[in-house]
């Protein structure tokens, strides 16, 4: 009777040891789960944070035409489609430049556009001339000269208020189409 007592204490105490091998167990995979919980927590937050930051620099809709305008960037212009040209001549004053050729410009033009041939070899001084405190809306014939003369102007020349027309003169002749309707 002795050793059958000796013999349930010995695997009563292997019970207990292995009840808290187990418990220990169990404590450490709650506190893997509690550690993970809180890095994915923490990185679900970095996501989220830095996308709401690229959300900020996506273009947002423009009240008129439904084009979209970047929001501002003071290295880039300001990207906006034709009924925006038009309401900021209109507006708010600013002076709109067309950069096409001669010959491009003979097949037509926005109305009251000073014509600054890109290709000039004097294009960067006539540009220098031009007020850096008014606002300026340039274009040519599909967006590509505008897009480096207007980033010439911002970055190079002081310039803060330009912006560039998404399609150029293009989406001038289709949004004035769509106006004559």
């Amino acid at each position: 009777m002795a050793n059958s007592l000796l013999c349930f204490e010995k695997i009563n105490k292997i019970g207990q040891v292995g009840l808290y091998i187990y418990e220990s167990y169990i404590w450490a995979m709650k506190s893997k789960i509690l550690f993970y919980s809180i890095i994915s927590s923490f990185l679900l937050f970095s996501v989220t944070a830095c996308n709401n930051a690229q959300n900020t620099a996506k273009p947002v809709e423009e009240a008129q035409g439904g084009n979209k305008i970047n929001p501002v960037d003071h290295n880039v212009a300001k990207l906006v489609g034709a009924a925006e040209m038009m309401r900021l001549y209109r507006e708010e004053g600013y002076k709109i430049i067309d950069i096409r050729t001669p010959e491009e410009i003979a097949e037509g033009k926005v109305p009251n556009a000073t014509e600054l041939d890109f290709y000039s070899p004097n294009f960067a001084e006539q540009i220098g001339k031009l007020n850096r405190k008014e606002g300026y809306v340039v274009y040519c014939r599909s967006g590509g000269r505008s897009k480096k003369a207007t980033d010439q102007m911002i970055q190079d020349m002081g310039f803060t208020k330009v912006c560039d027309v998404r399609g150029g003169y293009g989406a001038y002749k289709a949004f004035a189409a769509n106006q004559d309707k």
